[in-house]
């Protein structure tokens, strides 16, 4: 019976000297590594840079979360999934900005500005308006309206001055783009340079034809006003007011 106590007693002393020699073992070589350079520690047992980090700021006494990965270090998420980093936060509002414009459609309908020759509302019109440079500005114009008074007058003075031959260009190219009519300015002055009798008569028609679409836009307008459909009175401009 004593032999079989020595025997357990000395392998309980071998197995505590054995942990003890290991833990002393294991110590040393962690207090060696941590004073080796890096460039000469073994990839295995190389230490994370950002726990490095956080050890050494959590020694001076900061609070320290290290990141689950390198997209959540980037960009954190605020309230409702938003993200609250600035470079995140820059890009969307560019990209609502870029939808916004791409859905707005009938940007016009936003205008407060009358047609200059019509006075009819253009936030009303079905159609986007044309844009002329007056003076120092901008003003927005009915492209039907106008295209059919300056045929059907063959007057092409506009709010005083006269358009350019770029301006009747680009006003064909606008009623061309929107389907507003199959009239065109350039087309009509190509007649009058040619001069000759089927010229004359192919003007006249021209000419005839606008006007009567012309007095029909007029009363169709005209109607809408006085159904209540727009916000503004009838305030016809100059051209207007010589065919009145």
């Amino acid at each position: 019976m004593s032999v079989q106590v020595v025997v357990v007693c000395a392998v309980a002393l071998a197995v505590a000297a054995a942990v003890v020699l290991g833990c002393t073992w294991l110590m040393r070589t962690r207090q060696r590594e941590s004073h080796m350079p890096r460039s000469l520690l073994p990839p295995l047992w190389a230490p994370c840079p950002q726990a490095e980090h956080a050890q050494n700021r959590q020694r001076k006494g900061h609070q320290v979360t290290l990141p689950a990965d390198s997209a959540a270090s980037d960009e954190a998420e605020g309230p409702c999934g938003t993200s609250t980093s600035k470079d995140s936060g820059s890009s969307s509002k560019k990209r609502v900005s870029k939808e916004r414009r791409g859905n707005n459609q009938r940007w016009w309908t936003e205008l407060c500005d009358l047609c200059p020759i019509s006075g009819f509302p253009i936030a009303r019109l079905p159609y986007p308006p044309f844009k002329l440079q007056m003076g120092k500005g901008q003003k927005f114009f009915d492209g039907q309206f106008l295209l059919l008074q300056l045929l059907s007058s063959f007057n092409f003075e506009v709010l005083g001055r006269s358009l350019t031959h770029s301006e009747m260009q680009a006003l064909d190219v606008h009623v061309k783009k929107c389907k507003l009519s199959p009239f065109r300015i350039t087309r009509a002055l190509e007649l009058v340079g040619q001069g000759d009798l089927p010229a004359q008569q192919e003007m006249t028609e021209l000419r005839t034809k606008a006007s009567k679409k012309l007095g029909a836009l007029k009363h169709i307008q005209r109607a809408r006003l006085q159904r209540g459909d727009c916000s503004a009175a009838v305030a016809p401009g100059p051209l207007s007011r010589k065919l009145g």
